[in-house]
């Protein structure tokens, strides 16, 4: 019996693995029809999210939906206004393209969530704002007659909605002094409804026009957080590998522009010289784009060294960090791509016609592999993970869970068995005890006399 919980055991530790560390979160359990829903990305997410590889799922029809797809500093944020069906959804990113754990991957993300109850109070028009001018939000009064509340930064205002009928909040933002991140809550009264939505704000001074008071009212705001509307990454902090004594070996790694402005005169500079070679040294990123830089390293001497590699544009930077040891011996499983003469297919490519290796600089395309939209079945050499989507995951969830149901069933058939006859051998022990015929007395012979 110990040795079949010790096996379920070992089963349930092998799903845990299979969650991925990047999910969707939702800031509802449930949602409402006619509601606001808004999901949180976070990780380390290559080229952003497009908005064409968004889809809301209706079992399997795309359900019509207005939404739209924005990165605030770290995280990325999607919203959408719901439906008035109540039912089942389903939200979908195809193709997202990440880096998790040392490892380039392309995966598909997907989540469930439902609408129920009754409609909602009230329907902004959107989920979040990211301006540089001045805004306005309409918001719909869905059932009857409301009052709402909007409030921002500590200032309020109100405006009643007929049913049925939409009404503008309208916003002015000049002269602020830092890049401010807050949120726009509405309140509806009565009902009690709120919805908030995050704001990011781009100019040096905040000046809110609320039209109802006829009042504007310049606030400055001490908030520091630095602005993603142009951001420099690298897949990946630190690079540790080893390389051997006077062979040069190649690194091939992407920059990327995750914000939505241009990135011009992009400069690649290095602290040490053990990296002989950066190509190119200097270029433009456009919004959500990437481009490779190759680096060559070489080192006539032994030793272990710690190189910084920084890409910088005015106020735009970011940093690469090389842990190169140089010996004579350069192992299999440090290799680079560029140096077994593959490729690192970008997002929404594949690897078709050849096989996946991990390399240190990634899943790396190589035995006359190519780059291609469409995925092949290749088979995987080194632990390659290319083009994996949910999917599998969840056909792998669903076999161990019918292994686990199976062994259970197993297990609880043997112990059923087991105390069945140990009962039935009881009773019958009781009943033969019970009944069992006495002993058949022993005849007297002769006189009986009394003693």
């Amino acid at each position: 019996m110990k040795k079949e919980i010790i096996i379920l055991i070992l089963l349930i530790l092998l799903v845990l693995p299979l969650s991925s560390a990047i999910d969707i979160e939702f800031n509802k359990v449930t949602y409402q029809p006619r509601d606001v829903l808004l999901a949180t990305i976070e990780g380390n997410i290559v080229g952003g999210i497009p908005k064409e590889n968004i889809f809301f799922m209706d079992d399997r029809v795309q359900a019509p939906m207005k939404y739209n797809v924005a990165r605030f500093l770290d995280k990325y944020y999607i919203y959408a206004i719901l439906p008035n069906t109540r039912k089942n959804y389903t939200l979908r990113i195809e193709n997202l393209h990440y880096f998790e754990e040392g490892e380039d991957k392309i995966n598909d993300l997907q989540k469930n969530f439902t609408i129920e109850g009754n409609i909602t109070e009230f329907t902004p028009d959107t989920g979040f704002i990211i301006t540089q001018d001045d805004f306005e939000i309409e918001v719909e009064s869905n059932r009857r007659g409301i009052t709402v509340t909007s409030e921002i930064a500590g200032l309020s205002s109100q405006r009643y909605i007929p049913a049925g009928q939409k009404k503008k909040f309208t916003y002015s933002i000049t002269g602020l002094e830092q890049f401010v991140i807050t949120t726009l809550t509405f309140t509806s009264d009565p009902g009690a409804q709120s919805t908030t939505i995050p704001v990011q704000i781009i100019t040096p001074e905040q000046n809110i026009t609320y039209p109802e008071q006829n009042t504007t009212i310049n606030q400055t705001t001490n908030i520091t957080i630095e602005s993603n509307i142009s951001t420099l990454e690298f897949p990946t902090n630190n690079v540790t590998s080893s390389i051997k004594v006077g062979e040069p070996s190649k690194y091939n790694i992407y920059l990327s522009n995750t914000g939505n402005q241009t990135i011009s005169n992009i400069q690649i500079e290095k602290d040490s010289d053990i990296i002989t070679s950066i190509v190119p040294s200097s270029f433009d990123l456009g919004p959500q784009e990437y481009k490779y830089i190759n680096f060559t390293l070489l080192s006539s001497t032994q030793g272990t060294y710690d190189i910084e590699v920084t890409a910088s544009s005015g106020n735009h930077e970011a940093k690469l960090y090389f842990n190169i040891e140089v010996t004579t011996e350069n192992t299999s499983s440090q290799q680079t791509c560029v140096s077994i003469g593959g490729n690192i297919c970008p997002t929404g490519y594949f690897c078709s016609q050849g096989i996946v290796q991990t390399t240190v600089d990634g899943s790396c395309c190589i035995n006359g592999g190519i780059c291609s939209l469409t995925s092949s079945s290749s088979s995987s050499s080194g632990g390659g993970t290319e083009g994996d989507s949910n999917t599998t995951t969840y056909i792998l969830i669903i076999l161990i869970v019918a292994v686990l149901g199976g062994i259970g069933y197993f297990v609880y058939k043997k112990y059923k068995s087991r105390k069945v006859p140990d009962k039935m051998k009881t009773t019958t022990k009781k009943f033969e005890q019970r009944f069992k015929p006495r002993e058949k007395p022993t005849a007297v012979r002769g006189k009986i006399t009394r003693i």
